[in-house]
């Protein structure tokens, strides 16, 4: 996992799907555990969540929206108060469930 290093730019780079910003609350599950953060952007692969306590980067994590669609996640970065999430789940899936959601050119490869 990377800790904030690397520029914006860089990871930009390395992003196969473009993100759209949201504003929508989210809660990370892990366990019994679940605590509310803001998602601000996503992805068909990945999701940005402003998220304001520590987890163990080896979490067994889930992110629910809306209190009822669940996507498995892992940590794939970490600076200050945001998280980097990747979906467990393929990006085809993934857009299925957004389909209608986000725009277009969020839910196919670039």
């Amino acid at each position: 996992m990377r800790n904030g290093s690397g520029s914006d730019q860089d990871r930009r780079e390395r992003r196969r799907y473009k993100r759209t910003h949201v504003l929508m609350a989210g809660d990370l599950v892990s366990g019994q555990r679940a605590t509310r953060g803001l998602v601000v952007d996503i992805s068909a692969n990945g999701a940005q969540i402003q998220f304001p306590e520590p987890l163990a980067p080896d979490s067994d994590i889930t992110l629910r929206l809306a209190g009822t669609v669940n996507l498995g996640v892992e940590i794939a970065w970490r600076s200050h108060d945001r998280l980097g999430l990747r979906f467990r789940d393929l990006p085809a899936r993934i857009s299925s469930i957004f389909a209608g959601l986000l725009p277009e050119d969020c839910l196919t490869a670039a």
